[in-house]
């Protein structure tokens, strides 16, 4: 596993959790507006990051793997099952690339939530996400869908999707889908830095039109609600 950065305590991440949050260096995408680049180039040593978690892994009860990329990192599986053997819950944050993995992370039964981001229709990955694996991420929004693991799904409001794309994702999650807003700054292409952030009511009004999902929820900088 290579460990980008690490929070030692999160109370928002995980909704009624205390997690120790991990965030994975490396990625297989390159979506224009993540803002974890950080994450992307720089790695902790393992000495960098397990001091903290002896230090608060009695004050803790869950732990977030997230991104980078999760699935990509190699001992995922044995990574999550020796935080399960440690009494503590597992939610992994994904792009849903690689779906084999996801579904062995299930089968082993070593994961207890998943949030699967949804950059764009399917079709417009090649430009939205700068990557061709669409239908790996259609497949594990399937797997999630068939399965009783908890899931969410979550897309953000990017400058790059119209109203239109959004309303189509939303028809095609069937469960909870979180309309997060674009907040600019520490962006993998500077230029996205400078972009203004999605209004909060512009997303809370597309949410409140969307069909599909069962829940519907915002995330902004006020946090996250029900619509």
């Amino acid at each position: 596993m290579n460990i980008g950065k690490i929070i030692d305590q999160d109370f928002k991440i995980w909704k009624g959790k205390t997690s120790f949050v991990i965030n994975v260096q490396g990625c297989n995408m390159a979506c224009p507006y993540c803002n974890n680049k950080d994450c992307v180039k720089n790695a902790l040593s393992k000495k960098d990051w397990r001091p903290a978690f002896e230090q608060v892994k009695h004050s803790v009860n869950s732990v977030v793997i997230t991104g980078g990329e999760p699935l990509i990192q190699q001992h995922l599986s044995i990574f999550c099952k020796k935080i399960k053997l440690a009494g503590m819950k597992v939610r992994l944050e994904t792009n849903g690339s690689n779906p084999e993995v996801l579904s062995q992370l299930i089968q082993r039964k070593v994961v207890d939530s998943v949030a699967l981001d949804i950059k764009a229709p399917f079709n417009d990955y090649p430009r939205i996400a700068k990557s061709g694996d669409s239908m790996k991420v259609k497949k594990s929004m399937d797997l999630l869908q068939n399965s009783k693991v908890e899931h969410e799904f979550r897309t953000t409001w990017t400058p790059d999707l119209t109203e239109e794309q959004l309303l189509a994702i939303a028809r095609q999650c069937k469960g909870i889908w979180i309309l997060q807003q674009f907040i600019p700054g520490n962006c993998l292409n500077p230029s996205y830095d400078t972009k203004p952030l999605t209004p909060y009511e512009q997303i809370l009004n597309l949410a409140k039109k969307a069909e599909g999902p069962t829940e519907k929820r915002i995330l902004s900088e006020k946090g996250e609600e029900v619509v």
